[in-house]
């Protein structure tokens, strides 16, 4: 019985509490936010130190003009490791697309959804080039530590978001969902796809969770990572038409497909990191 108790304290003393580092935007501080990451880990018995350094509204090239803004944000919130944190969740590009006046004006004008795809794929290539600054300035400092990202779900379609939607999907499709989310499922491809056939994994993960607002509506065709094109995405219990509200039935399934999809991949009990 004593041995036993001996074996239990020993293995409680070696349980690795893990790190992760949220960078980025708006979804890292507003909606879903960090904390999501935090319950995840919680529900599912793994110990964690979740910080933040992200800032609504911020871009990818805009934290790029310091190619060490990753570095810097690794070191300011967790000093003490050398090998910085185990996990990144890196969520920027949206509010680049959105600031893209020449994205705007070229969708606009696209005579149909293959030239308005092409206006997102110029948008998204100028968005990436400053995301990979980040990730080779990052993974030179810190070759270990792994990088997830997702993107934006599919559109929330109601006459009070059409400007967000028109933002970071362009002016191509109006208020037509089923073309917005054609647009949004080909963003996702543009950006993180192309991104997961650059960089390895683990080294950076693309996790896909559009669809998953609606599945948690009900909608049978919709789930993690799978779309109804035909439909809205949510539009209740969200901040500024593309944030899920912490707390939500919305935001809490997000943290879950980031655990499911990726971080339980990596993350073990005890002290031994699955790779």
């Amino acid at each position: 019985m004593k041995l036993l108790l001996v074996f239990a304290l020993a293995a409680s003393a070696s349980a690795k509490t893990y790190t992760v580092l949220c960078f980025g935007d708006s979804w890292g501080d507003v909606g879903p936010t960090w904390r999501v990451i935090k319950d995840a880990f919680k529900k599912n018995g793994v110990a964690v130190t979740v910080k933040s350094a992200a800032v609504g509204g911020t871009t990818a090239c805009g934290w790029a003009k310091n190619a060490d803004a990753m570095v810097t944000a690794a070191k300011q919130q967790f000093p003490d490791l050398t090998d910085g944190p185990d996990f990144v969740w890196y969520t920027a590009g949206g509010n680049d697309m959105i600031d893209d006046s020449e994205f705007g004006r070229c969708t606009k004008t696209a005579p149909n959804i293959q030239a308005a795809e092409k206006c997102t794929d110029a948008a998204t290539n100028k968005a990436m080039a400053c995301t990979d600054k980040l990730f080779d300035n990052y993974w030179k400092a810190f070759p270990k530590s792994q990088v997830m990202q997702c993107n934006y779900d599919v559109p929330c379609e109601n006459p009070s978001c059409r400007s967000m939607d028109a933002g970071y999907l362009g002016a191509y499709c109006g208020g037509n969902i089923t073309c917005l989310n054609t647009m949004a499922i080909h963003w996702v491809s543009d950006y993180i796809g192309a991104l997961q056939k650059k960089y390895p994994q683990p080294q950076y993960t693309s996790v896909h969770i559009e669809g998953v607002g609606q599945s948690v509506e009900g909608d049978v065709k919709a789930g993690v990572g799978k779309v109804d094109v035909d439909r809205s995405g949510v539009c209740d219990r969200m901040l500024a038409c593309v944030h899920p509200l912490y707390g939500s039935a919305y935001a809490t399934a997000i943290g879950n497909a980031f655990w499911d999809l990726f971080f339980s991949k990596y993350t073990t009990k005890d002290d031994t990191m699955v790779v």
